[in-house]
């Protein structure tokens, strides 16, 4: 669970004035989004190696939480109420992914709010973390061989 908070908070330090303020994105920001995304797909390697079932316990609860979110803030985008009570897993969800706005933006054919934007994030976590996870077994399983 430290890793989670250490991980988290230094990705949303270098995503943070430009998710803060919601405009002037740059492919740093996206660097330290696909940055986030390969720790965590690495950690979950070693996890991986070591098979341990209750690290896929900790990605779907972790992740699933931000995929429920994601969809709540997309479905109640005009209700300020229940947006002030889902700011929070905003900022600690999406603050970290904020940089691939920068490519989504940058092919110029999206156009994308920041509900949408959350939404077609959200599912990066997961995927990658079982990508590494599933990855690590699969080499664990080789050396077995």
């Amino acid at each position: 669970m430290l890793f989670t908070i250490i991980i988290t908070y230094i990705a949303l330090y270098f995503n943070w004035s430009e998710f803060y303020k919601g405009y002037s994105l740059s492919g740093f920001n996206l660097f330290a989004s696909i940055i986030f995304l390969s720790i965590w797909a690495i950690f979950s390697f070693y996890w991986g190696i070591i098979q341990e079932k209750k690290y896929q316990k900790l990605l779907i609860t972790y992740w699933g939480i931000n995929i429920i979110t994601s969809i709540g803030i997309w479905i109640f985008a005009n209700n300020k109420l229940i947006q002030s009570f889902l700011f929070p897993f905003y900022i600690w969800y999406g603050g970290p992914l904020y940089g691939f706005r920068h490519m989504l933006n940058s092919l110029n054919i999206f156009n994308i709010d920041v509900p949408s934007f959350v939404l077609i994030t959200s599912p990066l976590g997961i995927l990658c973390c079982f990508i590494g996870y599933w990855l690590g077994c699969w080499v664990s399983k080789l050396r077995e061989s």
